[in-house]
This record gives C-alpha cells, sequence and structure tokens, in this order.
C-alpha cells in the first residue's frame, strides 16, 4: 500500500499516468465542442441584442437606465462595457471616435456590443426589465419559453465559456449556477 500525499507524488492504486493523459485529452476535445457551440450561442444573442432592442428603442438603449430592473447592476455593466470599449484597438471604433469625436456618447449598440464580452451581454439581457417586448423575442428566437429561463442559461454558459477559454478543467467541474430547466422544452 503505498501513502498519497503530495510529498510523494505517488498514483493512487489503480490508477495508472494512461488514464490521467486520456482524462486531459477528453477534457480538452470537450472544451473545443463546447467553446465551438458557445460561440453561436454569443453571436446569436448579440445579434439579437442589438437588433431588436435598437428596433424598440434606439441605437443607444444600453445606455439608458429606464429599460433595466436594477440600477446598480446596469451601472456595473455599463462600466464593464466602458472599459472593453477603451480596451478596443478595432478600427470601427477608432474610426468612429475620429469621425464623431464631439459626440461623447458610446458608439450605437451595433458598434459597441460587438466589442462586449459574453459576460456583460449576458447581464444586459438578463437585467432587462420584464417590460421591454424584445426581451421575450429574444429568448424565443433562442428557443426558451420565456425571458424567465434565458437568463440562468446565459449565466450557466458565461461559466462555462470562461472555463473554456482560459483552459481549465471541465469535466466532472462543479460550476456554481444551475440553468432553471424547461418543464417541456419548446425544441428538442
Amino acid at each position: 500500500m503505498y501513502p498519497v500525499t503530495s510529498q510523494t507524488h505517488l498514483f493512487k492504486p489503480g490508477s495508472s499516468f494512461d488514464t490521467v493523459i486520456a482524462l486531459y485529452n477528453f477534457d480538452r476535445e470537450l472544451r473545443l465542442l463546447m467553446f465551438d457551440v458557445i460561440e453561436r450561442i454569443e453571436i446569436g444573442l448579440r445579434t439579437r441584442l442589438i437588433l431588436e432592442l435598437s428596433y424598440e428603442t434606439d441605437a443607444w438603449w444600453f445606455t439608458d437606465p429606464r429599460l433595466f430592473t436594477d440600477s446598480q447592476e446596469w451601472v456595473k455593466t455599463v462600466a464593464g462595457i466602458s472599459n472593453e470599449l477603451s480596451r478596443s484597438k478595432d478600427a470601427f471604433i477608432t474610426e468612429h471616435y475620429k469621425r464623431y469625436g464631439p459626440d461623447k456618447r458610446f458608439p450605437p449598440a451595433w458598434k459597441t456590443l460587438e466589442t462586449v464580452s459574453f459576460g456583460n451581454l449576458s447581464k444586459l439581457y438578463g437585467n432587462l426589465k420584464p417590460t421591454v417586448k424584445a426581451k421575450d423575442r429574444i429568448a424565443a428566437e433562442l428557443m426558451t419559453v420565456n425571458h424567465t429561463y434565458l437568463p440562468s442559461w446565459l449565466q450557466a454558459i458565461t461559466q462555462i465559456r470562461n472555463v473554456c477559454a482560459h483552459h481549465g478543467r471541465l469535466w466532472n467541474k462543479n460550476l456554481p449556477g444551475r440553468p432553471k430547466l424547461l418543464p417541456r422544452p419548446p425544441a428538442p
């Protein structure tokens, strides 16, 4: 029997280095598959947020506190967006500031939200008031029943995305958030 301590660095009985390598490779493949799916969800959410809310309100909807439930959360999210925008090296953002420098507003949603993280996009969506009509349309387009389910899914996806992006272990990971489950999913 061998003692398993951090000093001896011995494998537990019945385990092998080959098993460790196989689990590592499995986890790597799982992260790649998840990242591919999450990329599609992120693009879908970004596109729908920009389109639906810009049509319903205006091009600067994300800066209007009247559309959001929690004003403190909205202030934090907008600060995060401002930070991400200031770090952007995208040509369309630098060109916007050259062209519209005197206009102190953010660039319109279709420019600003292209630079924003999935986490901030999901926070924007989750904090929208239930009376915002686009909220249910976006949820329906992403195949959830309504807007009450989607924020918990976006939070969970954000956590998984961050694990994948930072090459963390995904297999057998206990994530803090759990998505609300649909009693009767509208799609397979």
